[in-house]
């Protein structure tokens, strides 16, 4: 057992003041109390969550290569349903130690949004020695709407140029799903004679796969509404950089979708991100809308994730909802919340310890617990 007697405990949801967090020997929260468990302890000053990166690319776009040399798009066909971003992922990227010096423990890396679908995310853990150790569970089905799809890769292969064709092809896969469902239910057709693409939509069709959209314009969100409303499936919100409009944020709400959010410090380089402002945070908190942060590195450092909430604060969130945006909330939208972005009985053991305020300019972990351990970057 390790005992921590926190003077200012920010456990994801909330701040606490004086307040023990004990681990249990197998590296999880054996219990969050205000009363002296009668064992040795350690005082420190503040302690956080460990941070969740929810989007990001980081280890297929690896540090110190050519833009044109990564992994995050492959153009072998506009819907990739079967490709693994796992299988790319490079565990050496030495960016990766970078973010556990600043406090990111957990990422989720996906394919990029050059085609309709990319492929799969996973959900990883930032630490690590062997790649195998660092897998958590998938990511979702990555795939993107708006101007990345129609001009990603000089149209390589059989590939629509319009958002009507985009959203061609997604009704057509979609559509295509359906009917095999009805041939299954009927018993014309079996599973095993699917084709594997095929079964990946059947997933998202039946809600067993989500499917994590790169979106930012309010025209192309409608659409997915549209979709999502048609078909049923269950999907996230990324990015959305370029929404303004209170009202939109009122639907996001009103629906109780995922929302990842972001890269907020990113240059707006084309013209469905002319609206794109931290600004629009503002809008936000008036409609009361949870939503997790991403990086989406390399396009920001994903070292630089906490940085970014120094916006959250100009717009006036409290300091305890803005590390919920890379904390609890974060964890809830990656389907993870059970085990961990809070520090609560029965969570994995992984924060952070802090001698100064976590907001002040200068200031970075000065422990790091992983799995109840304490870590190097």
């Amino acid at each position: 057992m390790k005992a921590y007697l926190v003077k200012h405990l920010y456990d994801g949801k909330g701040l606490k003041t004086d307040t023990f967090v004990v681990v249990n020997d197998e590296g999880r929260i054996e219990e969050v109390t205000q009363s002296n468990p009668n064992l040795p302890y350690d005082t420190v000053e503040i302690m956080t969550p460990g941070f969740i990166d929810v989007h990001s690319h980081i280890g297929l776009a690896r540090w110190g290569e050519p833009s044109n040399g990564g992994d995050v798009n492959d153009y072998i066909d506009f819907t990739n349903p079967l490709i693994d971003a796992f299988d790319a992922f490079d565990h050496e990227d030495p960016a990766l130690s970078d973010s556990v010096e600043f406090g990111v423990l957990v990422t989720c890396i996906l394919p990029g949004s050059g085609n309709l679908i990319g492929g799969e995310g996973a959900v990883l853990y930032v630490p690590g020695k062997l790649k195998a150790d660092r897998y958590i569970k998938s990511g979702g089905l990555k795939g993107a709407l708006g101007e990345n799809p129609k001009y990603a890769g000089n149209n390589k292969g059989q590939r629509p140029t319009t958002r009507l064709g985009v959203f061609g092809v997604l009704r057509k896969s979609l559509e295509k799903a359906r009917q095999i469902e009805k041939q299954l239910e009927s018993g014309k057709k079996v599973e095993e004679e699917i084709d594997p693409v095929d079964l990946k939509w059947l997933k998202v069709l039946r809600g067993e796969l989500r499917l994590r959209i790169h979106v930012h314009t309010e025209a192309d969100l409608a659409a997915l509404f549209r979709f999502a409303d048609e078909y049923g499936f269950k999907y996230t919100i990324e990015h959305g950089s370029n929404l303004h409009n209170i009202e939109i944020f009122e639907e996001i709400a009103k629906r109780e979708v995922p929302f990842n959010y972001g890269p907020i410090d990113a240059f707006a380089y084309k013209y469905e991100l002319r609206f794109d402002t931290w600004k629009n945070l503002q809008t936000m908190k008036e409609v009361g809308l949870d939503f997790a942060l991403m990086t989406d590195h390399p396009v920001v450092l994903q070292r630089n994730l906490l940085l970014q909430l120094r916006y959250f604060l100009l717009t006036g969130f409290s300091k305890v909802k803005a590390l919920a945006s890379i904390t609890s909330i974060a964890a809830k939208n990656l389907d993870i919340d059970d085990d961990m972005g809070t520090i609560e009985k029965g969570k994995e053991a992984n924060f952070l310890i802090w001698e100064d305020d976590p907001f002040v300019l200068p200031s970075k972990p000065a422990k790091i617990i992983f799995k109840g351990e304490e870590i190097s970057s």
